[in-house]
């Protein structure tokens, strides 16, 4: 197994027994909030800890940039040009007659 998959598979592991554990003494509402909120600190300190080096800089070819972007970039730009260009369109032959 990867050195960088390990950690990645060890916080998702926390988060479903936190999951667990909380989920006995919660309600059902608050519980995903309150995973939403540990896997946001849990991946800081991740982040922060694990991935941060002064004297190493993230580059373009970190794992962590092709990922980010294959996983959130591309999909989004694959969602938002054709809504921009359909709502213009949308808009323009919704002006109707100026007359």
């Amino acid at each position: 197994m990867s050195k960088a998959i390990l950690p990645v598979l060890l916080i998702i592991v926390f988060i479903l027994a936190a999951g667990y554990l909380f989920g006995r003494y919660v309600r059902k509402g608050v519980l995903l909030t309150l995973l939403i909120i540990v896997g946001l600190v849990v991946g800081c300190i991740y982040g922060q800890a694990v991935l941060f080096d002064v004297a190493d800089p993230i580059g373009a070819n970190h794992w962590t940039k092709q990922a980010g972007e294959l996983i959130l970039i591309r999909p989004l730009m694959l969602m938002i040009i054709p809504l921009v260009f359909v709502s213009g369109v949308c808009g323009g032959t919704s002006i109707g007659d100026p007359a």
